[in-house]
């Protein structure tokens, strides 16, 4: 920009700002084309202005800077005219990468650039872009960014030698003041770093919260901290990463004082591995894939998963106003990697079994079915908590036939499930309520059912999918082909029981994993049939909620797989964080309510309110 520009901004910002966006709703039809996704909602600019300053812009460039201006934050525009004058002499793929970094949020939903600080990202060279933007991108443990704009600055600064030495650290989310000194580090043997943290990830495996490496005269002392009892533990090495003879070899520094850890001496974690025999040379047509090769790969796919989340985030917010306001179409997005792209990664070893975990976890739903397929049947690990016995059944499932509706199975064990249906409503009052419970597997809904229940177990019918599906006993097999089973029972829950129950009027309560949008339709034929709804949202840790549904398998042999668990976790159209918030709005419903800590506390439009009330 030129100095009169930036004048000219810098008097007229607040002013041409405050009359765009007064209203996150106030937008005009959307702009739907192959380069300008879902959802995206064209500025508010006057026509005559916008198309003044664009019209000589290439469509798909076009559309890339409508986002630029559809990003907002407090309802006010952070790009204007000013600002998308300067992105539009960006080349087209800059463009792109530049907008992959400017819409990240934080977890408290704050943009991550200010629009000054990403025009200056903006000059450095596609190289250069292309090297910085998954530092960009990536949090630590507690969501929030690890480097800062000046952070990020410094090693877009870095020779080639460090920027080579950061990609090979960059896996292990080292604080950016550690991996900038060690990047600089002349004398530290990085390689023999990484292997010793491998090492550590290895054996602490997800209970890692945070890892340090930092210089202290001649040596080096690396701290990992843990999740669960957050207690560190640290390892004093020397100039060339061997254990320091003048400390213990496996050492937890409580309060400064040096203490043996025996767990860790039984480990030896840092023990000499035995010679393995030499590796056969690969054939010369099977390339040896370099970190960088590998390191721009994972940026690839993870770019491409934050573009589909974007998409998710756009339908589920479009959901959340048709339920506000109860008008609209439902939009439930079917959105998937490219088939095959994960698996041809890994047969050619370009990403590892570690990076396919990581890369799973983190985008479970995201997987097309046929990768998920391959995986099963060469059990492969997909998530952190897989087991040989899960790697068994879900290769099982994988070659096993699921249950079809309509099929004359199927037919035989409706004809079952509505005689005990049936017996079971004889009786229930009916007094035309319903109570739906909403919550992550693994929440604690059958807990709060039987507290309701506990004074008198025919104030509520309370029919659930996983006794429907323990009826296919054939292919249930004591929960183990519970995924094979899930289509057919959440039909007959949806198709068969619910509409009888609510033809009779009797009390309800319905259970749920799902998302807005069948809650929703749940909601609705009850309220045709004249019921009084209330809604209880169980707030509950994401990552209790695995470790719940794991324990339940060790325990019962109830078959949930992790990454079913992880799915609808993960998946923003399911969104847990704010259901309660979404059916305080909801004209059908008389009280909503959220359950933390045991207690019932009331959320009145989208807020709490009154005390909270013991269940």
């Amino acid at each position: 920009m030129t100095l009169s520009k930036i004048n000219t901004y810098n008097k007229n910002n607040i002013a041409f700002k405050s009359q765009i966006y007064k209203n996150i709703l106030q937008v005009k039809e959307n702009t739907i084309s192959a380069f300008q996704p879902l959802f995206i909602k064209k500025p508010v600019f006057p026509n005559d202005t916008f198309l003044k300053h664009f019209a000589d812009v290439e469509p798909p460039k076009r559309n890339v800077l409508h986002k630029f201006a559809n990003l907002n934050e407090h309802y006010n525009l952070l790009y204007d005219i000013l600002d998308l004058e300067f992105l539009k002499t960006v080349p087209f793929e800059k463009l792109k990468s530049l907008f992959m970094i400017a819409c990240e949020k934080d977890v408290t939903g704050l943009i991550r650039f200010t629009p000054q600080q990403l025009l200056h990202i903006a000059k450095l060279p596609q190289d250069k872009l292309n090297f910085i933007k998954p530092f960009a991108r990536q949090k630590n443990c507690n969501n929030l960014f690890n480097f800062k704009p000046a952070e990020l600055n410094t090693i877009a600064n870095f020779s080639e030698k460090e920027s080579q030495k950061a990609i090979q650290l960059f896996d292990f989310n080292l604080l950016p003041d550690d991996l900038i000194t060690l990047c600089k580090d002349n004398n530290a043997d990085i390689p023999k770093l990484v292997e010793r943290l491998k090492t550590l990830q290895n054996i602490f495996s997800a209970d890692i919260h945070e890892i340090r490496a930092q210089k202290f005269g001649g040596d080096y002392v690396v701290s990992l901290t843990t999740k669960q009892e957050y207690k560190t533990f640290k390892y004093v090495f020397d100039k060339n990463f061997n254990l320091n003879k003048q400390y213990k070899s496996n050492v937890d520094f409580d309060t400064e004082k040096l203490k043996e850890t025996n767990l860790f001496k039984r480990l030896n974690p840092f023990k000499k591995a035995a010679i393995q025999p030499a590796k056969p040379c690969l054939p010369q047509s099977q390339p040896i894939i370099s970190d960088k090769e590998r390191f721009f790969t994972l940026d690839k796919i993870s770019e491409k998963a934050n573009y589909l989340k974007q998409l998710y985030l756009k339908a589920y917010q479009h959901n959340f106003y048709v339920l506000n306001t109860g008008h609209g179409n439902y939009i439930e997005p079917d959105l998937r990697l490219p088939e095959n792209m994960l698996v041809n990664y890994f047969k050619r070893g370009i990403i590892s079994e570690r990076d396919l975990i990581k890369i799973c976890s983190e985008n479970a739903g995201l997987i097309p079915d046929t990768d998920l397929k391959y995986f099963a049947l060469n059990r492969i690990r997909i998530t952190p908590y897989d087991t040989e016995k899960y790697l068994d059944i879900r290769k099982t499932n994988a070659i096993s036939k699921r249950v079809e509706v309509g099929s004359q199975y199927y037919n035989s064990v409706l004809k079952s499930v509505l005689k005990n249906e049936e017996d079971a409503l004889k009786n229930i009052k009916a007094d035309k309520k319903m109570l739906v419970i909403d919550g992550l597997p693994g929440s604690g809904k059958s807990t709060i059912i039987n507290s309701i229940l506990k004074n008198d177990k025919n104030l509520y019918y309370t029919p659930d999918s996983d006794d429907i599906k323990a009826m296919f006993a054939q292919v249930y097999r004591n929960g183990e082909g519970a995924d094979l089973v899930h289509r057919a029972s959440s039909t007959i829950l949806k198709e068969e029981i619910l509409p009888r129950v609510f033809k009779q009027g009797k009390n309800l309560i319905y259970q749920t994993t799902g998302g807005s949008v069948n809650i929703n339709n749940i909601i609705l034929q009850a309220k045709k049939h004249g019921y009084q709804i209330d809604f209880i949202h169980i707030n509950t840790p994401k990552d209790l909620s695995v470790q719940r549904s794991i324990s339940r398998f060790e325990k019962t042999g109830r078959f949930l797989d992790p990454y079913v668990t992880l799915m609808i976790v993960n998946n923003n159209n399911h969104e847990k964080e704010f259901a309660a918030k979404i059916f305080s709005h909801n004209k059908n419903i008389r009280h909503a309510y959220l359950y933390e800590n045991g207690k019932l506390t009331r959320i009145k439009d989208g807020e709490k309110t009154g005390r909270p009330l013991s269940l």
